[in-house]
């Protein structure tokens, strides 16, 4: 049985997926279009989307837990390429940040650790 307020609650959530995934593509796409690579990306994330699935997911965040270091490091390097490309780096800095602050302890408990995966 659901509480109340969970389907206030759940609606939240989800925005905060959909619209930062929105927010994370706009942003992309603008790179990639300032970058004359925007028809590859759009097909790229189009692949991406299209086989989407539960292993990505595990994939994504095992592989984080594993590399943070490393990939706030990346993302600090794109940063620098929107930026010379003439696109504020908005969500790339935010992710960086939050990529530097990551470690396995802060990760939700389903995900499986790199040595599982």
């Amino acid at each position: 049985s659901e509480e109340a307020g969970d389907a206030a609650t759940r609606k939240l959530l989800r925005s905060v997926f959909v619209k930062g995934l929105t927010g994370v593509l706009i942003e992309t796409l603008r790179a990639a279009d300032a970058a004359g690579q925007g028809t590859w990306m759009r097909d790229h994330l189009t692949g991406v989307v299209a086989s989407a699935d539960g292993a990505l997911l595990d994939r994504l965040l095992s592989g984080t837990s594993a590399h943070a270091t490393r990939r706030a490091e990346e993302m600090e390097h794109a940063a620098t390429l929107l930026r010379q490309l003439g696109v504020e780096p908005s969500i790339t800095e935010v992710i960086a940040r939050m990529l530097h602050d990551t470690d396995t302890s802060s990760m939700p408990v389903w995900i499986p650790s790199p040595s599982e995966s």
